[in-house]
């Protein structure tokens, strides 16, 4: 498995999904940060209207906003993991971003609520989260990520799709 193989597949297995009215990254940063109903209902627009697809969202936005795996519902979550997938894939050996950590401990059972956020995944989704995590414990280690964690992410939940 190759790592430019890896993102097609995620690309093709999350094709079409949408936000769908889910907290997106910049609602999931007003709740970080407490913010007001009216301060939550704008970002809640800024996540609808920023961009129209996962795809669409830039690197440098993935990069700063690494705590929002703790916020978001499930809409959310199966609307962001592809994009902080392929980012943590592409920028993990080059980019010390903790978006790139945090995207694996959104992977853990037991962090946030990964069983509740997989009920919206579809079986190809979930098995391609799996070849994700397998991918970082066998093809880029230790050196670069927190490995422990995307194996205890794989043995704890995932390796049931792959």
């Amino acid at each position: 498995m190759d790592k430019s193989s890896l993102i097609n597949e995620i690309t093709a297995a999350f094709e079409g999904v949408l936000l769908d009215g889910g907290i997106g990254i910049y609602e999931a940063n007003v709740i970080d940060d407490y913010g007001s109903a009216e301060e939550r209902e704008k970002a809640k627009h800024e996540d609808a209207t920023a961009w129209t697809t996962w795809q669409e969202i830039p690197d440098d936005i993935l990069s700063n906003y690494y705590t929002t795996f703790c916020f978001v519902d499930s809409k959310g979550f199966k609307f962001l993991i592809p994009a902080y997938m392929i980012y943590t894939l592409k920028q993990c050996q080059d980019d010390a971003s903790a978006s790139i950590d945090a995207t694996i401990y959104a992977l853990q059972p037991g962090n946030y609520n990964v069983e509740g956020f997989a009920a919206l995944l579809t079986p190809e989704q979930k098995k391609t989260i799996a070849r994700f995590l397998e991918y970082l414990i066998l093809e880029v280690g230790d050196k670069w990520i927190d490995a422990t964690a995307a194996s205890q992410s794989y043995e704890g939940y995932w390796n049931q799709y792959g």
